[in-house]
Order: C-alpha cells, then sequence, then structure tokens
C-alpha cells in the first residue's frame, strides 16, 4: 500500500509537468479537455484502487449516474466531480456493481457528454451488465429532434424549450452564460457546449443505440413517467427540452 501511495504521488506530480507542457503547445479549448481527461484519469485510477469493490455483494441498487451536486437519498449516486454524498466514478469505463445487481440506473443530462459509439457503447453494455432482469435504465438527454424541427419556426417557439429569457437584441440561456443572436448559436451552444457534449440525440438514433448493446425492449417516455416502480427524479427544469427514453432488461 505504501508503495500504491507513493506511486500516485509521483503519478500526480508527472500530470502537472505534463499539464504545463500542454497547455503551451494545444489551443485553450483543447489544452482544457486534455487536462481534464488526464486529471480524470488519474482520480478513477486512484477511486478503483481505494473503493473498486465497494458495493460488490449489493443487490437493488438504484444508481444516480452524472448527478453533479444533486445527491439523491436511496441511491448511489455517481460522478466525476466531487461533490458531498456522492462517489467518484467514471462511468464512461465501467460501473462499480457486480452483475443483475442494479433495478434502476438514472442519467439525466450526462449520456450527451459520453463519445458516441465509444463510450456511449461502453456505458450502455455496462447497464445492461449490471441491471437487474426487468431492471430500467432512464436517460435524459436535451431532445435534438424537437430543438431541429422548430428551428424554421420562430423565436417564440424556442423561448419555452430551452427556456430563453429575452435580452435585447437576442436570447439569454437560462443554463449557460450566453445571449444568443441567432438560432445556430444557439444549436451550437445545446449540442457542442464547447467541448463537453459530444453527440446530439433523437429517440430513433437512442432506439437504436440501445438496441445495439443488447436491450431489447426500448421504450419513449415522458417527464415523471417510468416503467420502473422507482418514481423518477426527473428535474422539473429541464423537462421543455429533454428526451426520455427507457430501456427494460
Amino acid at each position: 500500500m505504501r508503495r500504491s501511495f507513493f506511486g500516485f504521488v509521483g503519478i500526480s506530480l508527472i500530470h502537472s509537468a505534463l499539464g504545463r507542457v500542454v497547455d503551451r503547445i494545444l489551443p485553450l479549448p483543447l489544452a482544457r479537455q486534455a487536462d481534464f481527461e488526464a486529471t480524470t484519469t488519474l482520480k478513477f485510477a486512484i477511486a478503483r484502487w481505494r473503493s473498486g469493490s465497494k458495493f460488490r455483494g449489493r443487490t437493488d441498487i438504484r444508481v444516480n449516474v452524472g448527478c453533479g451536486s444533486k445527491a439523491i437519498d436511496g441511491y448511489v449516486n455517481l460522478d466525476i466531480a466531487g461533490f458531498p454524498n456522492v462517489d467518484f466514478w467514471d462511468c464512461r469505463k465501467s460501473l462499480p456493481f457486480d452483475d443483475n445487481s442494479a433495478e434502476f440506473i438514472f442519467a439525466e443530462h450526462v449520456f450527451e457528454h459520453f463519445e458516441y459509439k465509444t463510450e456511449s457503447f461502453q456505458f450502455l453494455t455496462e447497464c445492461h451488465r449490471c441491471l437487474k432482469e426487468g431492471g430500467v435504465l432512464r436517460i435524459v438527454v436535451p431532445d435534438a429532434g424537437r430543438f431541429v424541427s422548430l428551428y424554421n419556426a420562430s423565436w417564440n417557439s424556442l423561448v419555452p424549450i430551452r427556456p430563453l429569457i429575452p435580452r435585447g437584441d437576442g436570447y439569454q440561456d437560462a443554463w449557460l452564460p450566453n445571449i444568443y443572436k441567432t438560432k445556430m448559436e444557439l444549436i451550437n451552444a445545446v449540442f457542442r457546449q464547447g467541448f463537453e457534449h459530444k453527440y446530439a440525440y433523437d429517440y430513433e438514433t437512442l432506439d437504436l443505440h440501445m438496441k445495439e448493446a443488447g436491450f431489447e425492449d426500448v421504450r419513449l417516455q415522458e417527464y415523471n413517467k417510468s416503467a420502473s416502480s422507482c418514481p423518477p427524479p426527473d428535474l422539473r427544469d429541464r423537462q421543455t427540452e429533454s428526451l426520455y427514453v427507457e430501456a427494460i432488461k
């Protein structure tokens, strides 16, 4: 254990030195992304070393993936940011649960942060592995189909969806510190969010992706309605812009 501890200290120092080099070489957005991934990889290695078996042997687990600061009582709350009552785990790589041990996995506005066909597929197959028979995976993402369908409509149609607040000759985002003067600025912010968002989903695409990962029963759902006996902890503030999809094992 002593050797492992000093090994992690050494890795941290190397990461710090590499970070300074990367900052000098790459454009700022790419440098930030590289630093984020390097830091997350290091923290995840430490998390697996310290608590990789924390949930082994447990059944009937309810999981809240990518919860940020919004931990939910009665759930295992996972995120790659440090918050009270939240376990650090990089769910793009794995889930720390036994096979057939989870009854409900909830992921609200986090799946779009996963690289499509690599991280997203890994996450879906991990969910399929961990869920019990009849267990439910509930994914909530920005509804690309809704935004695209309203692109040629007036701003009045888009304002309640995000929602947006009129500001002078533009519209203030309720979630980001942005003011949009064109609809394309809004679309790029919603589905790119700098380097954070990796893919835009409509129901057809998410249905296909879930079935490719092994789920046979995929359903389009609504806010606060679920096939699970667990009441879905959907955020009311996100319902107007969200797509709700469930996969049942």
